[in-house]
């Protein structure tokens, strides 16, 4: 700003009146808007922002939570350096890999959280509807390459006490899609070979 003023005094004492009158008028045109740009704005919000009733996962496009899961989920797996991968294999000793560790956790408390969410609601279509939530998730999850959450998801899915819920044909046929990637035999070898056929970026199951 002491660059601008001192150029149009210095335009003033020139005689050019006009261009420094000019300059004079663009710079606080420019000043008054970057003020109004810092103001607080009012924000409109969507219908569903103005409500007393807790937001739930159904409330949010299966879209929207793959993506800020996938967020997550990259963070954890960011973090892991190579050496912990070769240290487990070799020692599994949790001290030696706490980045590795808190990936795995943060895997068991999405899994449990999941299972615990369906089995806390008492009426079977409640329970279909989030069961079918988290089968469109896992769908969006596949096309970003999530294994991780995807394997997540399923074991919860799969858990004994789930599955014994009665649910509707649509949820199993569902399920059955994804069900061959936490196939165990053979060294997950289902899984492998689609984690060896996918294009990076991913984020694996480990």
């Amino acid at each position: 700003m002491s660059i601008v003023l001192a150029f149009v005094h210095d335009l003033v004492s020139k005689g050019e009146l006009a261009l420094a009158r000019l300059l004079r008028t663009k710079t606080l045109e420019k000043i008054e808007g970057k003020k109004t740009s810092l103001e607080p704005s009012t924000v409109h919000l969507p219908s569903m922002a103005i409500s007393s009733k807790p937001k739930t996962i159904l409330d949010f496009k299966p879209e929207e939570i793959a993506e800020q899961i996938t967020i997550v989920d990259s963070d954890f797996f960011g973090k892991i350096e190579v050496a912990e991968a070769l240290l487990w294999a070799k020692e599994q000793k949790e001290e030696v890999i706490p980045n590795l560790t808190r990936f795995t956790e943060h895997f068991n408390n999405m899994s449990y959280w999941i299972r615990t969410r369906i089995l806390q609601e008492e009426e079977s279509k409640e329970r279909e509807k989030l069961g079918s939530k988290f089968i469109k998730i896992m769908k969006v999850l596949r096309k970003v390459n999530n294994f991780n959450s995807i394997f997540a998801i399923l074991s919860a899915l799969d858990s004994a006490p789930v599955r014994r819920l009665d649910w509707p044909r649509s949820f199993t046929d569902g399920l059955k899609e994804f069900s061959s990637l936490i196939d165990s035999s053979s060294s997950f070898r289902t899984y492998r070979q689609v984690l060896a056929d996918t294009d990076p970026p991913c984020i694996p199951y480990m």
